[in-house]
């Protein structure tokens, strides 16, 4: 006899839930466009005037503000390691960081 899962009971079959197909390719790029917009009201959503600072007459986010959207969406900024490549006048030529 097959050894069964753990997980699986008698009564399994009754909780199944039917589940949409995939909408087609086409409007893809609409959901996730619409999606990106909401992570993006979500993110900004979060900041204040004190986490901008305005460069050139552009605003831009701030180190603090940053750290509130890694916080909000639970994901890390901390670079565990680099490699940087310079020139022989100590210009950047390539720089590569892995978090």
């Amino acid at each position: 006899m097959p050894q069964s899962s753990p997980n699986l009971t008698p009564d399994a079959a009754t909780r199944l839930v039917v589940v949409d197909s995939p909408l087609p390719a086409d409007l893809f790029p609409a959901i996730s466009v619409a999606n990106f917009r909401k992570y993006q009201e979500a993110a900004l959503s979060i900041l204040d005037k004190s986490d901008y600072t305005s460069i050139s007459g552009n605003p831009y986010i701030k180190k603090s503000g940053w750290r509130k959207i890694s916080c909000f969406f639970n994901i890390s900024f901390e670079i565990k390691d680099r490699s940087i490549e310079f020139d022989e006048n100590r210009n950047v030529n390539r720089a590569e960081f892995l978090d």
